[in-house]
């Protein structure tokens, strides 16, 4: 082999390794996602509203769903009930082994 056949072996052995990491990092951070956004609208606020009859609506823990968007990323999502409408809340996490950060945060109201 020569040097640079092994330096190409290096470089690709090296980036599967990392975005086979990414990829597990991501699904074993899907539960601690939802819980963070949980959590989140539970500080302002946005798991109780009422349907059209007035009644009382919660969003419960497990109707917060998150899925892996790549290796490091990825997204949970929530629909916060508000009277006839609601908020639907979409949070894109960088995660890492040790580290959880929400780097975008949409909201989109459904009126």
């Amino acid at each position: 082999m020569t040097r640079s056949t092994k330096a190409l072996l290096a470089a690709a052995t090296v980036t599967c390794l990392l975005v086979a990491t990414g990829y597990a990092t991501s699904i074993l951070s899907l539960d601690a996602c939802k819980k963070d956004l949980y959590a989140l609208l539970a500080k302002r606020g946005e798991i109780v509203g009422a349907n059209l009859l007035g009644d009382r609506v919660d969003l419960r823990e497990d109707e917060v769903s998150s899925l892996v968007l790549g290796p490091f990323v990825v997204e949970a999502t929530a629909v916060s009930p508000a009277t006839a409408h609601g908020r639907v809340h979409i949070v894109r996490y960088l995660v890492l082994p040790w580290w959880r950060y929400a780097f975008d945060h949409d909201e989109f109201s459904l009126s």
